[in-house]
């Protein structure tokens, strides 16, 4: 923090609290450490928004391309893609009903979405033209992610994990009530389920590698890092948890509120957006929380390296930079 605790003249003359009447000195005060703490942005631990765009419906899913270059944004009829900039709309899909679940391929060439209607589709990004339908399942497509060799899993309404490979059929299903999927590597796929517990599989032949419960309400969002052998979870009890791989708990943070999604960020640390608003920024390995008031209710939201994309009920997309 700043040393801000003395104003001097230099102080005043930028509207600092000496040059405020003595009425509103003592609110003054507050108003200027507050500001030398967060910075010109009124944002604590140095999180800026940097970006933002009207989308024109609500946002359902949100996924950023590896590279980072690239966002899809799933919306309540539509869905479309952006640069890291939430410039350059690519629209994919008009009047494609409500988009629950999107994820990029490695390689960033391939969009995959599901969600109420119409199964698990394929997409290029080159020219947003349809590759290809994966499943045209009438149960819905609760989350859907990609391995880094381009299979792809995806949780169904029907309480099924399905692995498929891109444009072919389905290679193997197994029965998991789950809201999140997640790819711990090639041979390895990691799900958060209904009942709080979370669960390792292998994807060739279904079987369970482990489990552990996380929470005591069910798993919402989840997300691995796969180089320290930790899983980041936000569940239906409010809270946001960092496992060990054996399930050993490393640290835990009450959202104070409903959490939308998770992920790691810098690699030592997690994001998490809370549905009334906020984003909750904490150290990886436990530690005080940084809230940040990002204002209306929320409902999506993916992120990568120190950039954090954020959804919101009336068609809004941010960027955050942390």
């Amino acid at each position: 923090m700043k040393s801000c605790l003395y104003p001097t003249n230099a102080h005043a003359a930028r509207g600092g609290p000496a040059c405020y009447p003595a009425p509103m000195r003592r609110m003054a005060w507050w108003w200027w450490v507050c500001l030398c703490a967060c910075g010109p942005g009124g944002s604590p631990g140095g999180a800026a928004r940097v970006a933002e765009a009207a989308v024109g419906h609500r946002v359902t899913a949100l996924a950023l391309s590896d590279d980072g270059a690239r966002v899809a944004i799933g919306l309540d009829g539509a869905l479309e893609t952006r640069g890291a900039d939430l410039r350059q709309p690519q629209s994919l899909a008009v009047g494609a009903g409500f988009i629950q679940a999107v994820a990029f391929n490695a390689a960033g060439t391939m969009l995959f979405s599901g969600g109420q209607a119409n199964g698990l589709t394929a997409w290029n990004t080159a020219d947003g033209s349809r590759a290809g339908v994966l499943t045209d399942t009438v149960f819905p497509v609760r989350a859907v992610a990609c391995s880094p060799a381009g299979l792809v899993v995806a949780a169904l309404g029907d309480n099924t994990l399905r692995v498929f490979s891109p444009l072919q059929s389905e290679t193997r299903r197994w029965l998991q009530q789950a809201a999140a999927v997640r790819w711990w590597s090639d041979q390895e796929v990691v799900s958060g389920g209904a009942d709080g517990l979370v669960r390792r599989f292998d994807p060739v032949t279904g079987n369970a590698r482990g489990s552990f419960s996380a929470h005591l309400g069910g798993v919402l969002a989840l997300d691995v890092d796969a180089a320290a052998g930790r899983v980041a979870s936000a569940g239906g009890d409010g809270l946001v948890r960092v496992s060990a791989l054996d399930g050993t708990a490393v640290a835990q943070w009450d959202a104070a509120g409903i959490p939308v999604g998770v992920a790691f960020v810098d690699g030592d640390r997690v994001a998490c957006v809370v549905q009334e608003g906020a984003l909750l920024v904490v150290p990886a390995a436990g530690g005080d929380a940084t809230r940040l008031d990002v204002g209306g209710a929320l409902t999506a939201m993916a992120a990568r390296g120190s950039h954090v994309f954020i959804g919101t009920l009336a068609g809004e997309v941010y960027r955050y930079d942390l």
